[in-house]
């Protein structure tokens, strides 16, 4: 079967390279006692994907990266002095992210870590990718349904017929098992070991992956193309790492979940269950069910014991309400319960294994929290200094008004009826048609070449100058109810020229000061909220010495792509 790994999403993310402090080559900057490490300017640029047309045009753009990561060590030296460092708020902040910091550094630990793709593996897999096989199967619940059809099929019996009746893949009835041409990579591990080794008209052994077990056949086999092994190594080493990465996962989880030892109390659980059917029907498909229902001793009873802990029922049925009714199992089904209910419990688990492993002991966890706080701390100093009151006087406010007209202005527009034709002799004959008394509506819903305009009848509704500007600036001379053109409309295949009727007229409104007021007052508040954090900013830069080591800069961009730097 074709790769599908689940991955469970609180533990299983991207976790992101910690700067160290590096040394002090590795500098792209210091900032009084804060440094800017190479790895940490590599790791916020790196994060916003971006082309340039020259090596100046990037240095340009890392310069100017590295000037804000300046602004944001200058914060953090401000937040320092304020005493930031020691706030409730931040420290309340920093609490509610520990789960997540030890989750990172478990998944980094336990799972990335131990992932290693040796280049022999690499070049195995690579081999193993110059030819392609045809293959069906019958996908079956337990190795005894395996061997039973393989015996069937040793014996003689019909595979489509088989694939059909008995597979539990669901598109067996539509294709009869039938998985087409496929090269290596494509199928789950066991799967394609296997499909590869056969002979061919061969069947397989019974075959166990996540999907169940397979009885496989090999139905032809074809040599293809493929890159040299020089350019195909990297993106197969990276789909053998995701790929590793997904099994150590599972079996991670797998391992937690057993060392768990979940046992749900059938009492509580029926008492639970009777409650739902008495308020919402049947099950799966209930609403939420009313706590009010349960007293407190059977809200404070545990549903759920594991390790040496447990959940209460009472938590147990709030965050079941939290959970789409569609997506909750149904609880006569014991074991999709369990699974339900360690998705519930999953995170504390795996919180107490990461303290288990001393993770929260860890430098590389130490740092990540430090990292977090600080950026809080800079966050706080930064918003902090735009948020202090400023004052904006009337005679601000209405000076900004006079000297902006153009802001507070709707530009004119105007309504046009249009038929636009191919040539100038055809736009001529329009206008003598309309002169003679011919309905010009009439003619736009026949000839118009505009790409939906002749359900509308020519109507190009209101619009401004930028939309057709030289049909707008000739419907500014015209009046209303006035057919004129034809007006020309420079095209790559020549040309094309427009009759038009004026409709409507609409002139530039310029909104009153009373109506605007509001708004000017934000914005000159913002912008002298942003005036004084640059000030700030700037009397920092006096106080704070900052260098810039302009070498180590210059080598974090990749001399290849600039061949003409030399």
């Amino acid at each position: 079967m074709r790769h599908s790994y689940r991955v469970n999403a609180a533990l299983a993310v991207l976790v992101v390279g910690l700067a160290g402090c590096g040394e002090k080559t590795d500098l792209v900057a210091t900032v009084g006692d804060q440094v800017i490490t190479k790895a940490e300017f590599e790791q916020g640029f790196g994060a916003q994907p971006q082309s340039f047309s020259s090596y100046e045009a990037e240095l340009e753009r890392r310069q100017q990266f590295l000037d804000g990561l300046v602004d944001q060590k200058l914060l953090l030296i401000g937040a320092y002095r304020q005493g930031l460092d020691k706030s409730d708020e931040i420290q309340r902040l920093i609490e509610q992210q520990q789960a997540k910091f030890l989750l990172d550094q478990l998944y980094k630990q336990e799972i990335v870590d131990k992932v290693q793709v040796s280049d022999a593996t690499v070049r195995t897999w690579y081999d193993n990718m110059g030819e392609e096989i045809h293959a069906r199967h019958i996908l079956l619940d337990s190795r005894d349904a395996a061997l039973a059809v393989k015996a069937e099929l040793d014996g003689g019996a019909d595979f489509e017929a088989l694939a059909r009746e008995r597979s539990k893949d669901p598109s067996a009835q539509q294709n009869a098992g039938d998985l087409g041409w496929f090269r290596w990579g494509a199928m789950v591990q066991p799967f394609q070991e296997a499909a590869f080794a056969l002979s061919e008209n061969a069947f397989s052994e019974p075959v166990e992956t996540d999907f169940g077990w397979h009885i496989i056949q090999l139905m032809g086999r074809r040599q293809v193309d493929r890159q040299p092994f020089d350019q195909a190594q990297d993106a197969i080493r990276q789909q053998l790492t995701q790929q590793n990465t997904g099994v150590r996962l599972k079996a991670f989880l797998d391992d937690i979940r057993a060392k768990a030892e979940l046992r749900i109390d059938m009492a509580q659980l029926n008492l639970v269950r009777q409650t739902y059917r008495d308020t919402t029907g049947p099950l799966p498909y209930m609403s939420n069910l009313d706590l009010g229902m349960l007293n407190e001793k059977q809200q404070r009873a545990p549903i759920v014991r594991y390790l040496d802990t447990g959940l209460a029922t009472g938590q147990f049925v709030t965050l079941t309400n939290n959970v789409p009714p569609v997506n909750r199992p149904s609880f006569d089904d014991t074991l999709k319960l369990k699974e339900f209910v360690f998705q519930m419990i999953y995170v504390p688990i795996l919180e107490r294994e990461a303290r288990r492993l001393r993770i929260d002991h860890s430098e590389e966890y130490k740092q990540a929290v430090r990292q977090f706080k600080e950026t809080l701390m800079a966050d706080k100093m930064r918003s902090d200094l735009v948020q202090r009151p400023v004052d904006v006087s009337d005679e601000q406010l209405r000076a900004y008004y006079d000297e902006h007209p153009e802001e507070f202005s709707t530009p004119p527009q105007v309504r046009v009826r249009e038929a636009l034709v191919g040539s100038q002799s055809e736009a001529e004959d329009i206008i003598k048609q309309v002169r003679r008394g011919a309905k010009f509506e009439k003619i736009c819903g026949e000839v118009s070449l505009r790409p939906g305009m002749k359900g509308r009848n020519g109507d190009l509704g209101l619009f401004r100058r930028f939309s057709y500007p030289n049909i707008f600036d000739a419907a500014q001379k015209m009046e209303v109810g006035q057919v004129g053109g034809p007006i020309y409309h420079a095209t790559k295949t020549g040309g094309q020229w427009s009759v038009v009727e004026l409709l409507q007229k609409q002139d530039a409104v310029t909104r009153t000061y009373a109506e605007v007021q509001e708004r000017i007052l934000n914005k000159l508040r913002n912008d002298m909220r942003l005036e004084a954090l640059e000030d700030w900013l700037a009397q920092m830069r006096g106080e704070v010495e900052v260098k810039i080591n302009d070498d180590v800069l210059g080598s974090t961009i990749d001399p290849t792509l600039y061949p003409e730097k030399g």
